[in-house]
């Protein structure tokens, strides 16, 4: 049975998720969920490697894989020497960089917006992707999210999620071939997010998304 509180420890794949507290919102325009995905990219992709999001006006899921203990480590060494930050066990820290973001978000949110308060429900949810099944779902289950929740049509058409960077050859942070590895090819990908593959294809190559995590 998978722990919806997983401890996040290098090498792991985990589907992290939150959302606002009662009926708020998180992203009210589009500015919010680009300001988001650039704290994100800040924060949270120097530790861990991205392979699908989606942002929806109240919450958010990201499947990603914490980065080797290695690395890891290096990054938190040099955050002690550079920003003078407590040495922590390493799986704290890790755990830190996600209260950062969201932190960061809510505090610019408030300023924007004038409001006051936590944003984000306080313990964030992370579920450990354990086998390669778990992981091709997790994938749907968080491209399709829009779908779910009759935003749109078809996972193609909401913005902010990395579903389009898998039919584009834009520039991202996502690791498109990792994920698509699971999949077999991109036909299938598409095949099993329910979306037709010639028209994918071909609108992909007219659209600029704005939401990707772009490097």
């Amino acid at each position: 049975m998978n722990n919806f509180k997983s401890t996040l420890k290098p090498d792991g794949i985990y589907h992290v998720y939150n959302r606002a507290h009662g009926s708020e919102k998180l992203f009210l325009k589009d500015t919010n969920y680009r300001f988001f995905l650039e704290k994100f990219k800040h924060y949270v992709h120097p530790i861990a490697e991205v392979y699908c999001y989606c942002l929806m006006p109240n919450h958010f899921h990201v499947l990603l894989k914490i980065r080797s203990e290695e690395i890891v480590s290096k990054y938190f060494e040099d955050l002690v020497k550079t920003k003078g930050i407590k040495q922590l066990p390493l799986d704290q820290r890790i755990t830190f960089q996600f209260s950062n973001l969201f932190n960061a978000y809510t505090k610019a949110f408030n300023k924007f917006y004038g409001r006051m308060g936590g944003l984000f429900m306080t313990r964030y949810n992370r579920i450990l992707v354990r086998d390669n099944l778990q992981f091709v779902r997790t994938v749907k289950y968080i491209h399709l999210n829009p779908v779910q929740a009759r935003l749109v049509t078809t996972p193609d058409d909401w913005i902010y999620s990395s579903f389009k960077a898998f039919t584009s050859d834009s520039k991202t942070l996502v690791h498109k071939k990792e994920v698509l590895h699971y999949f077999d090819n991109i036909d299938n990908f598409l095949h099993i997010h329910g979306v037709n593959t010639n028209n994918a294809l071909k609108d992909s190559t007219t659209n600029d998304r704005p939401s990707r995590i772009e490097g």
